[in-house]
């Protein structure tokens, strides 16, 4: 099965390396990427964009805004939006710590180019 796609990808993440890597993988992949640093540069950006996001990707634990309060945030001006969590912490100790709920679509990190592209696509087509 393809994992190329068209949809419109919010990609968050804090660690420049990572989101440069996926941000290249999925642009790569044929979809549109707007990306951000933080929770509240994200919601910025998207303010400016009139296309509604098909798929969040972000990750859980960032400083200021958490992956979930984004997304609480994002589903409030597109209630379609599906999220995808990453994060280097296992989704247990997340879930443990009430962060996120187990019933998720959630990417460990590190992950492979292979993995992060499977799992987009898997997310959107759902």
């Amino acid at each position: 099965p393809s994992t190329r796609g068209s949809e419109t990808i919010l990609l968050v993440e804090d660690d420049d390396p990572v989101r440069n890597l996926a941000m290249a993988v999925l642009k790569k992949q044929g979809y549109q990427v707007i990306n951000a640093a933080s929770g509240e540069i994200a919601l910025d950006l998207i303010q400016e964009n009139s296309k509604p996001v098909d798929l969040l990707i972000t990750d859980v634990v960032m400083p200021g805004m958490n992956g979930k309060e984004l997304y609480e945030s994002l589903q409030q001006v597109w209630p379609d939006t599906r999220v995808l969590y990453m994060s280097g912490y296992p989704n247990e100790v997340i879930s443990k710590r009430g962060i996120l709920d187990t019933h998720i679509d959630f990417l460990q990190k590190p992950f492979s180019i292979r993995m992060l592209k499977k799992r987009v696509r898997d997310v959107l087509d759902r």
